[in-house]
């Protein structure tokens, strides 16, 4: 039988990675730990870093979170692909900033070509 886990048990580790979220320098284990979470609080603290890496944006670009969506569209770190593909976003305002952000005149960097050490 399994058992349910007790809910102040779970607030605390809540807690402790939103703590870790908001103060750790990202590393993959971290990136996991907040995709695991699937906790749409712990996405936006972790999409409110400017250092959010590109990964984990990629990965909650598919969320079914609007709120997340539009924290990921007007992300610096969004990849252009991940712009394009929301170009058709279910929810125009989403739809409409991804059209922005990928217009001429709008500098864009594609981060992952210059982490090349």
């Amino acid at each position: 039988m399994d058992s349910i886990p007790d809910p102040k048990l779970l607030l605390i580790l809540k807690e402790k990675l939103a703590q870790k979220v908001s103060e750790t320098p990202f590393d993959e284990e971290l990136a996991d730990q907040v995709l695991v979470s699937n906790d749409p609080a712990i996405f936006a603290l972790a999409l409110s870093r400017p250092d959010c890496p590109v990964k984990l944006i990629t990965e909650l670009a598919l969320s079914p979170g609007e709120g997340i969506r539009a924290l990921i569209v007007a992300h610096a770190n969004t990849p252009l692909s991940v712009l394009r593909g929301m170009v058709n976003d279910k929810n125009p305002e989403i739809a409409v900033a991804a059209k922005r952000r990928l217009s001429p005149g709008v500098l864009i960097v594609e981060p992952e070509k210059f982490n090349r050490h």
